[in-house]
């Protein structure tokens, strides 16, 4: 019986990276990663406008202002490095990196801005599952591919990031599709 695809979509972010902090609960990073995940959709529909009240829009502009206030980084760019091609999944992602890289194996905290219209940065607990070299990868000699699978996020969150990367998926297609 042949298996559906996994869904995935390929994105240009910035990815950051650094060792998973010492302490950090499975618990502490699901409910960071749903608070980020609600930031973000909030961001877009005060964007969007229309369809959320005015009392919505205010608690919108509220929550995303106290979530920006307790990441690091400016406002206008969370995250100041170059952009690469990202694979992302409900599961995992996989990016385009140079050295320093991370070893196979190691638990990490990965930062991505998932949309580039929201300045909320997504933090995610991950385990490195390989780091390819450039030729064995298709990408140029020194460019790595490195590979993670997301860890420790609860049920609530990983049906979150699994709605997330949907929707993301769904946008990319459309503009594909869009004229122009």
């Amino acid at each position: 019986m042949p298996t559906e695809p996994a869904l995935e979509v390929t994105l240009e972010r910035v990815v950051e990276w650094q060792a998973a902090p010492d302490g950090h609960t499975a618990a502490e990073a699901s409910h960071e990663l749903l608070v980020t995940l609600r930031a973000i959709e909030a961001s877009l529909a005060l964007e969007g406008g229309g369809e959320a009240g005015t009392l919505s829009r205010i608690e919108a502009k509220l929550d995303l202002l106290l979530l920006m206030a307790t990441q690091t980084g400016s406002p206008g760019n969370p995250l100041a490095g170059a952009t690469t091609m990202v694979r992302l999944s409900p599961d995992g992602i996989a990016w385009q990196a140079a050295a320093p890289l991370p070893t196979a194996g190691a638990r990490l905290r990965l930062m991505l801005q998932l949309d580039p219209r929201a300045p909320v940065v997504l933090r995610l607990p991950a385990q490195v599952v390989s780091v390819v070299e450039g030729p064995q990868s298709l990408l140029p000699e020194h460019l790595f591919e490195v590979t993670a699978r997301f860890v420790g996020l609860d049920e609530a969150a990983q049906d979150a990031l699994s709605a997330a990367v949907f929707r993301l998926h769904r946008r990319a297609l459309q503009s594909k599709r869009a004229p122009g």
